[in-house]
């Protein structure tokens, strides 16, 4: 039996690889709450980048140059265009690791699963996908913004990150399918959570990819009911689980970093008592609820 870091009002938490973790989720799925019976089994997975762009992403360093500036893209000089390196903390996306989450969300799930990933991992992905016998849906996007601009001026920046969405099959026939967004495109627009800009946001950025709220918000709502399970293999510093919790959704998250692990249990901890806390409350903000009338 698996051990869970975190366990508590429907959500858990597990501290490990996903890649030795999940492959074990299957007997511990009679354990969590009510079991899947209750409702759908969806994965919302953020994956780490491809190396593609793990390598190559760069951030504003606003600290203070180090050496000549870059151009912003508009012809002028700023800090915030000065050129750094990002260390994410954590390795690029393996085939290995796709082919493993892949395999296992077409295992578990019963209906949706959403994979992010930079443009650059649509096609990988999608044959990953159709490999474990789930059906590809579509291909959705993340409107990112806010996001980082293109350093170099030289070609347009960054602007979005793809969902690839994905549907459960029986024995590789497609299902019915059913989600609450109606005939919307797969289109979310929101802002990033940024290093800076979180105290205006009310949403502090405790992590390096980290997705911001309203964005897990939105695709929970449109894809998953309340009771229904979700998975995520990466849940780095809680936000899915949180916002599961959030909605009266169940979940279960794996997470190799046992910082992100500490991080999502306050948030959780924090959310089933109502008091507010998020990570952002560390810098003197409040939280999603009033301490004094809890709304």
């Amino acid at each position: 039996m698996l051990s869970p870091f975190y366990d508590e009002a429907g959500i858990t938490l597990y501290l490990g690889d996903a890649r030795v973790i999940a492959p074990m989720l299957a007997t511990e799925l009679p354990l969590w709450g009510e079991g899947p019976a209750t409702g759908r089994v969806h994965v919302l997975c953020d994956s780490p980048y491809t190396p593609h762009t793990h390598d190559k992403s760069r951030a504003g360093a606003r600290g203070g140059p180090k050496g000549a500036p870059l151009h912003n893209g508009t012809g002028l000089v700023s800090k915030a265009s000065i050129s750094r390196s990002v260390d994410f903390g954590f390795a690029p996306l393996s085939s290995a690791l796709r082919h493993t989450l892949a395999d296992e969300a077409a295992r578990l799930t019963t209906a949706w699963s959403l994979f992010f990933t930079d443009a650059e991992g649509v096609d990988d992905w999608r044959r990953a996908l159709a490999e474990a016998q789930l059906e590809n849906v579509r291909v959705g996007a993340w409107l990112k913004l806010g996001s980082t601009p293109q350093f170099t001026g030289d070609r347009p920046g960054v602007g979005f990150e793809a969902i690839v969405i994905a549907h459960a099959t029986a024995h590789g026939k497609p299902l019915k399918k059913s989600w609450n967004g109606g005939g919307k495109v797969a289109i979310w627009e929101h802002q990033i959570v940024t290093e800076h800009g979180g105290r205006d946001l009310g949403e502090a950025r405790v992590h390096e990819t980290q997705k911001p709220e309203a964005l897990i918000t939105a695709l929970l709502e449109d894809f998953t009911d309340p009771g229904d399970m979700v998975i995520d293999f990466t849940a780095g510093s809680g936000t899915t689980l949180v916002c599961a919790r959030r909605l009266g959704r169940r979940a279960v998250g794996i997470e190799q970093r046992e910082k992100d692990c500490e991080n999502a249990v306050r948030r959780l901890r924090g959310e089933l008592a109502g008091t507010g806390y998020t990570p952002a409350m560390k810098r003197g903000q409040q939280g999603l609820f009033n301490q004094e009338t809890g709304s």
